[in-house]
C-alpha cells in the first residue's frame, strides 16, 4: 500500500498520522515521486474528493471513495458505479478480491487524442493571430 500525501501534508504528517510512521504503508512525502508513475504501478486507488480520482481512470484503476469529508464532489462517480463508497479497509480488500470495484472507462472522462487536439487548436489560434 502506498499513501501519497497531499503537498500540504508533507511537513507535519508524522505528528498528524503517527499510526503510519512504523507501519508497512509506504508514505510518499516528497514531490519527487510522480503521481502518474504510482498510478502506472497500481491496480486500485482510494480517495476522498481529489481530482486525482479522475486521473486514475486514465490508468484503469479500480476506484474506491472513502466515506469521509466532502464526497459530494465525487458523488456522481459513486452513483454511476465508477467508484465504490467504503468506510473500512476490509471493504477495499473484499472489493479487490471479489472484483467488485468501481472502474470507469478512460473514454468516459478523458477525450481521445486530447494532446493532439489541443496542439492543433493552439496552432490554429496562433495562425489566426498572425
Amino acid at each position: 500500500i502506498i499513501y501519497k500525501l497531499h503537498p500540504g501534508e508533507f511537513i507535519d504528517w508524522k505528528s498528524r498520522y503517527p499510526q503510519l510512521v512504523n507501519s508497512k504503508i509506504r508514505v510518499i512525502d516528497t514531490p519527487d515521486i510522480n503521481l502518474y508513475m504510482l498510478f502506472s504501478e497500481s491496480i486500485a486507488q482510494v480517495g476522498v474528493y481529489s481530482t486525482a480520482l479522475f486521473e486514475g481512470f486514465g490508468y484503469s484503476l479500480r476506484t474506491f471513495v472513502l466515506s469521509h469529508g466532502e464526497i459530494e464532489h465525487v458523488q456522481a462517480l459513486i452513483d454511476d458505479g465508477d467508484a465504490i463508497l467504503v468506510t473500512q479497509a476490509e471493504e477495499i480488500l473484499q472489493g479487490i478480491a471479489n472484483k467488485q470495484c468501481g472502474q470507469a472507462s478512460m473514454e468516459k472522462y478523458w477525450e481521445a487524442d486530447a494532446y493532439l487536439k489541443t496542439k492543433t487548436f493552439l496552432s490554429q489560434l496562433i495562425q489566426e493571430d498572425m
